[in-house]
């Protein structure tokens, strides 16, 4: 028997498990009927987007298609505009051509132009903004031609323009430069490190051209011309290679690599005529490759 004052512990254990019992239940069971509703709302709002497919979206598509049509019909709207010029042509006139002056023939085909419109053909050395404009003449049907002077020591870029009582144009284009201009050249090199110092030997390539507008555009002479900041230019002579045509080589040893950003270099050609032509030179275009490449 207990003693007096004293209650009955197992007992008061069963019944503490039998409240903590009750109240796991009383959890699961609200988890439970939480995720049947969750799962009851889930399919309800299913139901209701499958039945009536939000309008927005479709009202969206819509638009974009609208935009997309309307762009369409602008682009070929300007195609259509710019088809009016439907070609031009550019012929050196040799004949007529002298040595500063190129004398060019330009030839224009128009799919369309009204009785109240002049044609206008506009060219201007590349990069700069004033044109120089001269008058199509009418040759027969919708052909036009004028003659322009150009330099051979420019690249030219053109329009065509038709006045009457509104003014249209053609795109900005270039003409093309082998028509009149003087014969481009290629450039390459070689180079090596001199051993036990910062000394790099360069032999140096250049292929001029030989489809020279006139024969008098010839390369008579091509030079390496090197510029540095207090010091006198130096110049190289290219030497010219008699078995392979337009092929020019010459040698130059630069006494530090490390002043390479301290000089500037350009490749001088003058021709039979007496006009020369000038164009940078890049030396050491990959730079961290060659100052690394030392044997």
């Amino acid at each position: 028997m207990s003693a007096p004052g004293q209650g009955n512990p197992g007992a008061a254990d069963r019944k503490t498990s039998l409240v903590k019992m009750g109240a796991w239940i009383a959890v699961f069971l609200l988890l439970s009927i939480s995720l049947v509703f969750q799962i009851f709302t889930w399919l309800t709002v299913r139901e209701l987007r499958e039945a009536a497919p939000a309008p927005s979206n479709r009202d969206l598509l819509e638009n974009m298609q609208t935009e997309l049509a309307d762009m369409n019909q602008t682009l070929s709207s300007l195609a259509r505009e710019q088809r009016w010029l439907q070609d031009c042509v550019f012929l050196l006139d040799k004949e007529n051509s002298r040595q500063e002056n190129m004398a060019v023939q330009v030839n224009a085909l128009f799919s369309r132009l009204g009785e109240e419109e002049t044609p206008f053909i506009r060219y201007r050395p590349k990069g700069e903004e004033e044109w120089t404009e001269e008058e199509l003449h009418l040759t027969q049907g919708l052909e036009y031609s004028t003659r322009i002077l150009l330099s051979p020591f420019y690249e030219y870029e053109y329009m065509a323009v038709a006045r009457g009582a509104m003014e249209i144009s053609s795109d900005t284009a270039l003409i093309p430069y082998n028509v009149y201009g003087l014969p481009r050249w290629s450039t390459d090199l070689k180079l090596s490190f001199a051993s036990g110092s910062n000394a790099v030997d360069f032999t140096i390539f250049v292929l001029v051209s030989q489809n020279a507008p006139l024969p008098e555009m010839r390369a008579a002479r091509v030079s390496l011309r090197v510029e540095s900041p207090g010091l006198e230019p130096e110049s190289v002579l290219f030497t010219e290679d008699r078995n392979a045509a337009g092929a020019w080589s010459t040698a130059w040893s630069l006494p530090d690599a490390a002043v390479v950003n301290e000089i500037s270099v350009f490749i001088d050609v003058a021709y039979e005529n007496g006009l020369t032509r000038s164009e940078p030179f890049e030396l050491l275009k990959d730079r961290v490759r060659y100052e690394t490449g030392r044997s």
